[in-house]
């Protein structure tokens, strides 16, 4: 009897588990506490040992609590098991349980650092998830590959990725309140990377009140470790501490490992900026302690802290230690971004102990691998700023098939209303006549309207070309000027290593002295080349000035002994800042062709406004050119008269030889304005 009774509380349990889950309410406690009874046998698939080949949704929650605690004690294990649950999910639609399947095999394959099983599984969802229509799957696919990106250091590739999902997410209702927070987050680490920490905390302020209002904590935990790091980077290092510290004690509590560790190392940072190295040690070999599943991405960077922290401390040998741990860890996990770190220290580390072969070696190895990174991030860019175009393109020809469209239907209507004026008769020639010319006219205007719109089109496509090309351009500029400012500490260090080098080897011999001398030289010539590339790429003046004083200052740069540059500008101009930086662009191009061809003493830069025109005018007193053959074959010039004629304006040139030269450029006013649109 007793057992019958146990049996029917056990059916009423089911019963009502059953109903609650059909009004979107879960029972987890009920779940795990039938999962830990359930017999489970890792030598079989699910649906052998439960005899189930179609399982409904309750099922699939309770299988997955069963392997999600087998999960804890044989992590590589339980992901056939977590396969065989994300198929059964998907054949059922079942959103849900796909998407914290599909979860929990990247984060084991991460925490394993087998980082391409991940991808190649990502890549295998990609398609399926976007047919299938579940939308949190999707979501959940396309932020890991942003994650897989962003680790890889192909920041351009991981934000299209998040934004992708954020695009699809941010109109759907009912989704998981946890997802676009936790995408957020991602995208702030993109902006930490690239330097933009502003940004970055925006993002995480706009996630952190969803999350603690959904009681999400591990995500909760993750956003207050990256608020922390951001603060960090923004120089805000005692504000640092406290959202760290939360996410430390929330980790804790809920024994999420991989927060802990995160935590852990980005306080360490914080007190390493405080110059408290004791307390920086003692929270960095807390998390050294720590037992469990810890990406090797993560645990790679805290063995590169301790390095910074026993450096700084001038204990060269633990450092050296780390850092060579550190170095070997980031080449098996490919960590490009590490790699490049660890040379650069190294080199410092040597040159410190007078190992300058050794450090020699590393400052190489750094100033190569930055060169190349440099160039593969180019390339990742250009690829995406060519898909973004052909994309622009699609949408363009889309819009002139169905003004074409439109223009066919009525020349079909035309044509018939023509046959049927035939038909009637002569009776009513008059009326249809006085009718049709009536109807004509009106599909004349309708056509007329029908190509304005299409030339509006095309003007709003080239203008949206030009600012996506101007957006490239300067994310390029900005990105390669960023190298070369950080590159031109590791190169003059190359130079001043091997000075050294020579220096502790050949200590006489006047020609090594004049080598010497010669390197130096090289050194400060390489060094004012540098400055002059990173100020022609970036001009970061424009972010706090005015155009005029950014010219001013253009002016005053550019003039010397012998050769002087003056600016006359008109005080109305008054252009956003993508305008602004689009006629200074103008402006560089044609100085750098007088400085470079004009072999001119004296140039001057005109801008002023009429009515609704720009014009910008360029002169010098240099050897000239001959405007009819060298305008038509120079490619800056060709160039340049392209981008202008997208806002329609137009170049011309006055120049004969030994006569100087004159660039005159006229733009539409309002046209350049919406470059900021």
């Amino acid at each position: 009897m007793i057992n019958n009774n146990n049996t029917l509380f056990s059916a009423v349990l089911k019963a009502i588990y059953c109903l609650l889950l059909l009004l979107g309410i879960t029972l987890p406690s009920y779940a795990q506490k039938q999962a830990g009874k359930a017999s489970f046998d890792p030598g079989k698939s699910i649906a052998a040992q439960y005899d189930r080949k179609n399982a409904d949704t309750a099922e699939i929650r309770q299988w997955m609590d069963t392997i999600l605690n087998y999960s804890k004690r044989q992590p590589l294990e339980s992901i056939p098991f977590f396969k065989e649950l994300l198929q059964l999910s998907i054949e059922q639609r079942f959103d849900f349980g796909a998407f914290n399947t599909y979860s929990n095999i990247i984060t084991i394959y991460n925490n394993k650092g087998q980082y391409e099983a991940a991808f190649a599984l990502m890549q295998e969802m990609h398609t399926l998830a976007a047919k299938t229509e579940l939308v949190q799957l999707n979501a959940a696919v396309l932020n890991s590959l942003g994650n897989y990106y962003q680790r890889k250091g192909q920041y351009d590739s991981a934000s299209y990725y998040y934004f992708t999902a954020l695009d699809d997410l941010e109109t759907r209702p009912g989704i998981n309140p946890s997802i676009i927070p936790a995408i957020y987050s991602n995208l702030s680490g993109i902006f930490e990377h690239t330097g933009e920490y502003e940004k970055g905390l925006q993002y995480l302020q706009k996630a952190e009140p969803a999350i603690r209002a959904s009681g999400d904590h591990y995500y909760l935990s993750l956003i207050l470790i990256n608020k922390g790091n951001a603060l960090l980077k923004l120089g805000q290092v005692q504000n640092s501490i406290t959202p760290l510290k939360e996410a430390l004690q929330l980790a804790r509590k809920y024994e999420y490992i991989q927060w802990q560790h995160l935590a852990l190392s980005d306080i360490a940072q914080s007190y390493f900026q405080l110059n408290d190295h004791q307390t920086a040690l003692r929270y960095l070999q807390e998390a050294l302690k720590l037992k469990g599943d810890i990406d090797p991405v993560y645990q790679n960077s805290n063995t590169s802290i301790m390095g910074d922290i026993y450096f700084a401390a001038k204990n060269y040998r633990q450092a050296e230690y780390y850092w060579q741990k550190t170095l070997r860890s980031a080449t098996d996990l490919k960590i490009s971004k590490s790699i490049l770190y660890v040379h650069k220290m190294l080199g410092k580390l040597y040159h410190a102990t007078q190992q300058y072969d050794l450090a020699y070696e590393h400052a190489n190895s750094y100033n190569m691998l930055r060169d190349s990174l440099m160039k593969a991030e180019i390339l990742d860019r250009n690829s995406l700023l060519d898909k973004k175009y052909q994309t622009a393109q699609k949408n363009k020809e889309i819009a002139e098939n169905k003004l074409l469209i439109n223009r066919k239907q009525h020349e079909i209507q035309n044509r018939n209303l023509w046959i049927a004026i035939v038909a009637t008769g002569t009776l009513a020639l008059a009326m249809l006549t006085a009718f049709l010319y009536s109807r004509f006219l009106i599909s004349k205007n309708k056509q007329r309207t029908q190509e304005e719109q299409l030339n509006n089109i095309e003007k709003e496509q080239e203008i949206l070309q030009l600012k996506s090309m101007m957006k490239g351009e300067e994310k390029t500029r900005i990105q390669i000027s960023r190298n070369l400012h950080d590159g031109i500490g590791g190169q003059m260090a190359s130079l001043t290593m091997l000075l050294s080098m020579m220096k502790g080897k050949y200590k006489s011999g006047n020609n090594i002295e004049a080598d010497m001398q010669k390197l130096s030289v090289m050194q400060l010539e390489t060094a004012k080349e540098l400055r002059q590339a990173a100020h022609n790429l970036m001009p970061d003046m424009l972010n706090r000035q005015g155009l005029k004083e950014v010219l001013l200052h253009y002016c005053e740069y550019n003039s010397h002994e012998n050769f002087r540059l003056e600016l006359q500008y008109d005080d109305n101009i008054v252009l956003h800042k993508n305008a602004e930086l689009f006629i200074y662009r103008i402006v560089q191009e044609l100085i750098q062709n007088v400085i470079k061809h004009a072999e001119a003493d004296f140039a001057a830069i005109q801008l002023m406004k009429t009515e609704n025109t720009l014009a910008l005018t360029v002169e010098d007193n240099g050897k000239g050119f001959d405007s009819s053959t060298d305008l038509k074959n120079g490619q800056g010039l060709h160039s340049l008269r392209a981008r202008i004629a997208h806002l329609d304006g137009y170049l011309s040139a006055d120049a004969s030889p030994q006569f100087g030269a004159t660039i005159h450029i006229e733009i539409d006013f309002s046209k350049l304005q919406q470059l900021s649109e």
